[in-house]
């Protein structure tokens, strides 16, 4: 079940491509905008966004940021959450990009994974990269290109390892 709530504002025409522009306008816009998975009644995931653009072709854009909060088993805090400074949802595929400045934390492990673009696919609870990554431990760093981890960042592999420094 996915819950929605935020304010939002349509557009003048249902949808609409700039004459001289490549750029799909959004069918609406949410402000301030959350939504939650949950299985059986309990919240497994948490979405907030500033804004939230759905587009003609159903996907989603979330062109001032996104924060995605993986939660416990009871579903009342954050084990791990996302942020990025830009976010899509790509709907055909059912999968998430963030992009810019990722962040994924894990807050009982104080583990923070650090890159430029992840994906996050929630039918197979799985977030990846192709891209230069950074993992910050407590007692070291961890570099490389490439990535799979469980969604809520508890268990990780880097692809193509290329240092790491003890502290």
């Amino acid at each position: 079940m996915i819950g929605i709530m935020g304010g939002c504002v349509s557009n003048e025409k249902p949808y609409s491509v700039a004459a001289d522009s490549t750029e799909v306008v959004p069918v609406v816009q949410f402000y301030e905008a959350a939504t939650d998975y949950r299985e059986r009644g309990r919240r497994l995931i948490h979405i907030r966004a500033a804004l939230q653009e759905e587009l003609p072709n159903q996907d989603r854009r979330f062109p001032k940021g996104i924060h995605i909060e993986h939660m416990d088993s009871a579903g009342e805090a954050p084990i791990a959450y996302l942020t990025a400074e830009e976010g899509y949802f790509y709907a055909e595929d059912e999968l998430y990009l963030a992009e810019r400045n990722v962040a994924l934390y894990h807050l009982q492990k104080a583990e923070t994974l650090l890159t430029e673009r992840l994906y996050w696919d929630p039918r197979v609870r799985q977030v990846y990269t192709d891209t230069f990554l950074r993992i910050h431990a407590i007692d070291e760093m961890h570099t490389g290109h490439g990535l799979t981890a469980a969604e809520d960042f508890s268990t990780y592999e880097i692809q193509r390892p290329t240092g790491r420094i003890k502290r």
